[in-house]
């Protein structure tokens, strides 16, 4: 079972003494509003350069114009020299070619220790010049060579990939 709708309206004016006020406060907007022109203040709103201002001014154009050719002049030379193609190729390049070489001869350095070793055990086992000492000296030769090749390798496949 349903009630029919109880709905009612109140009607809630202001307060009667402060009608004329609020009457006259929205005329006095609607008059300014349409009426009002505002004054501006007509003179100089931004303060001048103080005599160290104007010199750091004149110190940054006068390095643009006569101190920054002296700087970009090279630093473009050395981007141009950058962008030739012998110096993008990493293959031909010069300086990724000294790092690889670097990388295996850190990589070889330990072989001569290595064969110092396997020579001394096999003097000490009186097979020195046998054939297992000359295997034993080419495994660690292979291994040495082996792991020179991987790091170059290594080293202009990881520059190669930053190009």
């Amino acid at each position: 079972m349903s009630k029919g709708d109880n709905t009612s309206t109140v009607n809630q004016d202001p307060w009667d003494v402060a009608v004329p006020y609020m009457e006259s406060g929205f005329k006095e907007a609607a008059n300014l509003y349409n009426n009002n022109t505002p004054q501006y203040y007509s003179g100089q709103t931004q303060a001048g350069f103080t005599p160290d201002q104007l010199t750091a001014q004149q110190g940054i154009r006068d390095f643009a114009t006569q101190g920054a050719p002296s700087i970009m002049n090279p630093a473009l030379s050395a981007y141009q020299q950058n962008l030739d193609p012998s110096m993008i190729d990493v293959a031909n390049n010069p300086y990724v070619n000294n790092m690889a070489q670097a990388a295996a001869d850190r990589a070889m350095a330990g072989v001569q220790d290595n064969l110092a070793d396997i020579r001394g055990g096999a003097i000490m086992s009186g097979g020195y010049g046998g054939g297992r000492q000359g295997i034993a000296e080419g495994n660690a030769i292979a291994g040495a060579a082996d792991a020179a090749n991987q790091q170059q390798h290594k080293y202009i496949a990881t520059h190669m990939d930053k190009d």
